[in-house]
C-alpha cells in the first residue's frame, strides 16, 4: 500500500507542466489523477506519458458548467479528495496595451476558474468525508480545506490526507519542496 492510496486527485491545467508534474507524483504515491484542461489532443499526450490509474477530462475551467461537469464525472471514477487549482493563463503584451477583453479572459480563468475549482471539487471532497484542495485555510464546518496554489504548498496539503505513520514516510521519501515540481 502507497502513502496516496485510495485519494482521487482533480488536477487543473494537468496537461503540461506543473500540473502534469503533480500528476506524475499523485500516480508515483498511489493515488488516482483526473486531468483536467482546455485541449483534449495535450490531455491525451500527457495521459500517454502516466503510468497508473489516470483520467482526463475537457473543459475550459471559465465555464462552470463545464468544469462542474468534469467534477461529477471525476467523482463517477472514485470519490475526488484532493483538488490543484492549477490552471491559469496571462497575457501576451504589455500590461497598459491589454484591451479590456484580453484582461477580462486572464480574470475569468484565473479568478473565476479558481473559484469554480475550489467549489466544485470542494463539494466532492465534503460528500466523500472530507480531503484536501490547493490552499491552507479552513473552509466551513464541511470537513475540507482550501490550499494555496503553490507547489510548495501542494506538498504540505497532501500531509493533511496521511496519518501519522503514512506522513513521516511520505515527508522522509520527498526531498524539501521535490513534490509537484516538473523533474
Amino acid at each position: 500500500m502507497t502513502v496516496l492510496s485510495g485519494q482521487h486527485a482533480f488536477i487543473t491545467g494537468g496537461g503540461s507542466g506543473i500540473g502534469l508534474a503533480c500528476a506524475q507524483a499523485f500516480l508515483r504515491d498511489g493515488a488516482q489523477v483526473t486531468l483536467v484542461g482546455r485541449t483534449e489532443s495535450r490531455l491525451q499526450a500527457a495521459l500517454a506519458t502516466l503510468d497508473g490509474a489516470a483520467h482526463f477530462e475537457v473543459a475550459d475551467i471559465a465555464d462552470e458548467a463545464a468544469l462542474e461537469g468534469a467534477v461529477e464525472q471525476a467523482n463517477k471514477r472514485a470519490p475526488v479528495t484532493i483538488a490543484v487549482a492549477n490552471a491559469g493563463t496571462g497575457t501576451a503584451g504589455p500590461f497598459l496595451d491589454t484591451d479590456t477583453a484580453e484582461w477580462q479572459r486572464v480574470i475569468d480563468t484565473n479568478l473565476n476558474g479558481t473559484f469554480f475549482t475550489l467549489k466544485h471539487a470542494g463539494r466532492a471532497i465534503a460528500a466523500a468525508g472530507g480531503g484536501e484542495t490547493g490552499l491552507r485555510a479552513p473552509y466551513g464546518p464541511d470537513g475540507y480545506e482550501i490550499a494555496a496554489i503553490s507547489a510548495g504548498l501542494a506538498k504540505e496539503a497532501l500531509f493533511s490526507v496521511l496519518d501519522g505513520a503514512n506522513r513521516n514516510a511520505y515527508a522522509l521519501s520527498r526531498p524539501p519542496g521535490h513534490h509537484c515540481l516538473p523533474e
